[in-house]
């Protein structure tokens, strides 16, 4: 007769000799009525010719054994409930195909750690000719074979299953296969555990893994920065998974906030995921596809889609140092509520995000231990959510973001937005549908705004270069009080708003020395270089179409804040060109109306010099702030160039009031937190921070109150609970302590167990 099996992903065809049953059962009477049994209870030995398969370092012949009812104790050991690799394995001298035609149905664990030297050489392969069905039974695949493989067999888990270890594979394997596996997991209430958690290398291929699990705490500031229950954990080497089907469902959450899922999470290094879809849906809070938290992965060609009430991400790299990772080729799909969280933040997805927490804001340098040369290549990333990203990048170096194409629909979508330094924007196909063109209030670390590319903190080298960017409501690219972007021979289409792209400054950073030239830039309102809106010392040029329009006076700046002296300023151009030798006349300002005037109540004349003309430090009051606040330009007129008066043109007036945010803190009795708080303002402020528990100031060890003065707008307090502290739900108030604002609070909830 003819048997075809898989050792090593080859199909081999031999010849068997049939024997009789009566070998290897000689104290049994077997009849002619018993001829399907002797089939079943075949063993064969492929001796060495030419048609043996043999292991790579030596001779290994290997046998075919139809395991049954019959003879399945002669190859494992049964104790209780539990079996473990029997005489039959340890024994042979050759690599093994143990095809498992019966299971015993009282079994709960299925162990296979045996080790010894002899298996090094040889391998094991655990099949079933008929998808064998098994039912709450943990499986533990520990053998030191050169290969340990595990196929065709389905493994359901029920309520009835009331262990939190379902499928491990450990670090005592040299390569475990798991190879046409089911793994389904049905329970209700996991919120521990690990579906398949892989601590050995392991390659998962075609297999179905689904799971439902409890979304639970987590905190990226103080911890746990993992949930404690999720689908695979791969925490070894080398690992792959290929064409699977992952599906992650949340069963509900834990009570508090913040509660979060991950699909897949990558500990260790060179994992590859390729050709999976990996579906994570029903959560309420931050759900995570795959999280990487390490070096040298390749994830490439998976269809990945990811839905939360909250938060969803595709793919993540975050934490400190990671670098060497490739994302290519994804197809993602992310969405989330257009509305809030239970805690109060809104709505958001990512596609891809990259997230350096050794990175804490401000002017960023690329110095210091940040992720370094990581990609995201040609992914096509899709979505929905009041706030979207398609791409974040938040403090990485040498990040390479091409050929991605970006289709996302939302109150303020990003296509691609990016901190960092030595960071290339190229060949991506971006397409913007949002809602307005204003920034929204956001817990992310880069603003909710409607644009295709964005840009913050950056003055290292960052290149946009032969994008395609389509935004409705929205601008094209926002350079934000970054410097020394190159803005090349993009193709920009905006709907609905004035200019295509905009260069801001802040007191970080002065927005200067950004190149834009050779884009082709069309507006609702302007085309070329015209629908740029940037300050002095950047160069724009030779964009295209050039506007025909003859001499125009534009409003440089549109977006105030209350309380705050800015700049108020205005340029002349000529078609596309500022008109640089203007060096005559005076330009007045309106506002919404009425012409400004100094503290002695005279109009403000502001002289032109090389086309523009400024008012520095002029205090924004509140009878800037109304409904359709506008601002216009006007020109007296000179020998070089006649009056002329600007469009009334929309601004944005923005509240300067700070506010300080503190942070949840899970600790337990008698242990050292940090207690963190946040003041978010225009301007760096000056004051300092205390915390209350329950109403009393935090102080230290001799009695004296804690004052944290504020750095960046931060505070990080290291304080030990006292020993008569004990378990429960506290109040932290973090206190902000001003003369410029006088005092702030907020509340946050400390939880000692």
């Amino acid at each position: 007769m003819s048997v075809s099996y898989a050792v090593d992903d080859s199909q081999t065809q031999v010849n068997i000799e049939e024997q009789s049953a009566q070998e290897e059962y000689v104290d049994e009477a077997i009849d002619s009525t018993r001829d399907i049994l002797d089939l079943e209870n075949t063993v064969t030995t492929i001796e060495d010719s030419s048609k043996t398969l043999k292991s790579e370092e030596e001779s290994v012949p290997v046998e075919y054994v139809n395991i049954t009812q019959r003879n399945y104790k002669n190859y494992f050991s049964v104790m209780g409930k539990q079996m473990f690799i029997g005489n039959g394995i340890i024994n042979s001298n050759n690599s093994l195909v143990l095809n498992m035609q019966y299971f015993p149905n009282d079994i709960n664990i299925l162990s296979l750690d045996e080790n010894s030297g002899k298996f090094l050489n040889r391998t094991l392969t655990i099949t079933s000719d008929r998808n064998l069905a098994l039912t709450n039974v943990e499986v533990y695949l520990a053998s030191n074979f050169k290969t340990l493989t595990l196929e065709n067999f389905n493994v359901t888990y029920t309520n009835e299953y009331m262990d939190n270890d379902y499928f491990t594979i450990s670090d005592n394997v040299q390569h475990c296969v798991l190879r046409n596996v089911s793994i389904d997991m049905d329970k209700d209430g996991v919120a521990s555990g690990y579906l398949v958690n892989i601590l050995g290398n392991t390659l998962i291929e075609n297999s179905f893994i689904r799971g439902r699990f409890v979304e639970t705490f987590i905190d990226w500031e103080t911890g746990p920065k993992t949930p404690d229950a999720y689908g695979i954990r791969v925490y070894a080497r080398d690992c792959v998974l290929r064409n699977n089907t992952i599906e992650i469902i949340s069963s509900g959450h834990i009570v508090g906030t913040h509660y979060s899922l991950f699909g897949i999470y990558l500990m260790n290094y060179n994992t590859t995921l390729t050709n999976n879809t990996i579906f994570m849906h029903n959560a309420t809070g931050y759900a995570y596809g795959i999280m990487v938290r390490s070096s040298n992965n390749t994830i490439s060609h998976n269809n990945i889609s990811i839905s939360s009430q909250t938060y969803s991400a595709g793919v993540d790299l975050e934490m400190v140092r990671f670098q060497n990772n490739m994302v290519n080729n994804n197809h993602v799909n992310v969405t989330a509520s257009y509305g809030k969280a239970p805690w109060g933040n809104a709505g958001v997805a990512y596609g891809l995000e990259m997230l350096d927490f050794s990175y804490g804001g401000g002017a960023y340098s690329s110095s210091g231990e940040h992720p370094y040369n990581n990609s995201f290549v040609n992914n096509t990333i899709v979505g929905s959510a009041g706030q979207i990203y398609g791409i974040e990048i938040y403090g990485t170096s040498d990040t390479n973001l091409s050929g991605n194409t970006i289709n996302i629909t939302g109150r303020t979508p990003m296509g691609i937005g990016a901190i960092g330094s030595n960071i290339t924007i190229a060949d991506n196909h971006i397409i913007n549908n949002g809602t307005h063109n204003h920034t929204e209030g956001t817990a992310d670390y880069l603003e909710a705004i409607n644009t295709g590319l964005y840009t913050l903190f950056t003055s290292e080298v960052i290149v946009m270069k032969n994008n395609t960017i389509t935004s409705i409501n929205g601008r094209g690219i926002l350079i934000k009080s970054s410097n020394n972007a190159n803005i090349v021979d993009n193709t920009i289409n905006v709907v609905g708003h004035d200019y295509a792209v905009e260069v801001t400054n802040s007191s970080n950073l002065n927005g200067i020395n950004n190149k834009i030239e050779n884009n082709t830039l069309i507006t609702t309102k302007h085309t070329g270089s015209r629908a740029v809106l940037a300050p002095k010392n950047n160069t724009v040029q030779n964009n295209i179409p050039v506007e025909i329009t003859g001499y125009t006076l534009e409003i440089d700046i549109t977006d105030f804040s209350l309380g705050l002296n800015q700049t108020v300023s205005s340029t002349l151009y000529y078609n596309d060109e500022v008109v640089r030798n203007v060096n005559k006349g005076k330009i007045t300002f309106k506002v919404n109306g009425k012409t400004l005037k100094d503290s002695n109540s005279k109009v403000i004349y502001a002289n032109v010099v090389n086309g523009t003309a400024s008012i520095e430090n002029y205090t924004i009051t509140e009878s800037w702030n109304i409904p359709n606040a506008t601002i216009q330009a006007l020109y007296s007129g000179s020998s070089d160039c006649d009056k002329i008066s600007s469009e009334k043109v929309s601004i944005n007036i923005f509240s300067n009031n700070p506010s300080i945010a503190g942070y949840d803190v899970r600790t337990t009795v008698g242990s050292t937190v940090t207690l963190t708080a946040q003041v978010y303002a225009s301007l760096p402020v000056n004051g300092k921070v205390v915390f209350k528990i329950n109403g009393k100031t935090v102080k230290d060890a001799n009695g004296k109150v804690i004052y944290a003065k504020l750095i960046n707008n931060q505070v990080s307090v290291e304080y030990t609970l006292p020993a008569d502290m004990k378990t429960g739900v506290y109040n932290i108030t973090a206190v902000l302590i001003s003369s410029e604002y006088g005092r702030l609070e907020n509340v946050k909830t400390l939880t000692v167990e």
